[in-house]
């Protein structure tokens, strides 16, 4: 029996979400101190930032478009109903698999934030289920190992990591966040660009806004 790294399927989750909605904000209006992007200060990292090989991807996810149940929650559709639908779509899809594509082994299905099928095999054989009319997208699962090699010549720490000296060993990190879009639809809002304006308004709503 096929196991699935389940890290590997939140980040999955997670992209799926991102490819399909985009938020209302951009960079410049969350641009208060008007610095220029990364790409224009770090030459070297934008050249850094291309598309990773799917050539070693055996694990994919197939978005289908039927809304998940939070899309449809949103959207005012009762609970059963939302399971009801994705399940006919998921159901349906299935069944195309085991018809056309036989050699793909479903490992996993997911409802709640993406509605999606987990699927195992060649990347040629997956994409044949991008004809099907159900299907939204297909995304590689990657599952990700820790490595610091691009980080530490971003902060020029390579020679460091590389001869022993700095390990990171004992190192506490913390991750400070100006917060989340609470305009956005996903999260609750109107999801409106007024509303996104409105909030962005608000001293107190911006990083500018927060006395130390």
């Amino acid at each position: 029996m096929s196991t699935l790294n389940k890290s590997a399927l939140a980040i999955a989750v997670v992209t799926a979400l991102s490819s399909y909605t985009v938020t209302a904000a951009t960079y410049n209006q969350y641009n208060f101190e008007n610095k220029p992007p990364l790409q224009s200060q770090y030459p070297d990292f934008k050249n850094k930032q291309a598309r990773k090989s799917t050539h070693n991807v055996v694990t994919w996810l197939v978005k289908l478009h039927t809304p998940s149940i939070a899309e449809q929650s949103l959207a005012g559709i009762n609970f059963k109903n939302a399971t009801s639908s994705i399940q006919q779509a998921q159901q349906s899809v299935e069944a195309a698999i085991a018809n056309t594509s036989p050699t793909l082994q479903v490992v996993a299905k997911t409802s709640k934030l993406s509605n999606a099928i987990i699927v195992n095999g060649e990347e040629a054989e997956v994409n044949k289920l991008l004809h099907n009319p159900l299907v939204h997208s297909v995304l590689p699962v990657y599952d990700y190992k820790l490595n610091v090699a691009d980080s530490a010549d971003y902060i020029k720490a390579t020679p460091l990591v590389s001869t022993g000296e700095v390990t990171g060993e004992g190192v506490r990190v913390a991750v400070l966040d100006t917060g989340i879009d609470y305009t956005h639809q996903a999260f609750g809002g109107a999801g409106t660009v007024e509303a996104y304006e409105a909030a962005a308004s608000n001293p107190a709503d911006t990083p500018l806004g927060h006395k130390a």
